[in-house]
Formats: structure tokens, C-alpha cells, sequence
């Protein structure tokens, strides 16, 4: 148990340096300000934090809020919504989609003595049943009051 544990814990620390250095690089394109230090917190948070469901989220809405700040207080005197929430947005998606379907598996099966076609079943199903849950659990609420 203490080696499946031990894995786990290295292959998240692994995955959270990996995407640490692929934030900021997505985020100085998208032209988001101090994207190299929101970078590297959030990259470690998803890394870290995947476990705990959308808490990555946090660091996107941060890009944003940082990319309206530096649009709306610059010298340009048009506005449009393409630099604020598409280019900071694109980059969140492309590094999510990344870690859960490519860095994950991988880290994951090597980490833990595992296949990666395991590890990948195994997120999926994960994710279904959680959003099964969450369709069935405000129901079930209903019932017990």
C-alpha cells in the first residue's frame, strides 16, 4: 500500500512540474500578464490538486481577470473579447487536455506499476461517475426532506 501511495505522490509531483512549464509558456503567448509566475502556481495547483474536481479552474479565471486588467488599462482604444477569453482560455484547454489525457496516463503507469490504457479507463470512469452523481444526487435530496 505504502509503494501505490508512494507512486501516486511522485507521479503528481511529476505531472505538476510538467504542466508548471507549460502554463507559463501558453500564457506569455496568449500575452498574459505576469503569466510566468501565474504559470507556475497554477501549473503546480493542477498538478497537485487534480484530485479535488475543477479546482484548476482558479488559475484560469486569474489569466483572464489579468488579460481584461492589462486590455482595459493599456493604450489601445478598442476593446475585444478575442485577446481577453479565447487566447487565455485556448491555452487553459490545450494544457488540460494534455495532462489529462497524455501526462497523466503515462506518469501515472509508470509511477505506479500500472498500463496506461488502465490509468486511462480508469479516469474516464471516474469522470462519468461523477457527473452520474451529480445528476442523481440533487434528486435523492428531494427525497430525504
Amino acid at each position: 500500500m505504502d509503494h501505490a501511495v508512494s507512486g501516486f505522490s511522485s507521479g503528481r509531483f511529476l505531472i505538476g512540474l510538467l504542466t508548471a512549464g507549460m502554463y507559463p509558456g501558453g500564457w506569455a503567448l496568449a500575452d498574459v500578464p505576469y503569466s510566468f509566475l501565474l504559470g507556475l502556481v497554477t501549473g503546480f495547483l493542477t498538478g497537485f490538486l487534480t484530485v479535488v474536481p475543477y479546482l484548476s479552474v482558479i488559475g484560469w479565471l486569474l489569466a483572464v481577470r489579468l488579460k481584461y486588467f492589462d486590455v482595459i488599462t493599456g493604450d489601445t482604444a478598442s476593446f475585444g473579447w478575442l485577446p481577453v477569453v479565447v487566447w487565455p482560455s485556448l491555452v487553459y484547454l490545450m494544457v488540460q487536455f494534455v495532462e489529462s489525457w497524455i501526462l497523466t496516463p503515462l506518469v501515472q503507469s509508470r509511477s505506479m506499476e500500472m498500463s496506461a490504457i488502465t490509468v486511462l479507463i480508469h479516469r474516464v470512469h471516474r469522470r462519468g461517475c461523477r457527473r452520474l452523481l451529480w445528476f442523481v444526487a440533487p434528486h435523492s435530496d428531494r427525497r430525504l426532506q
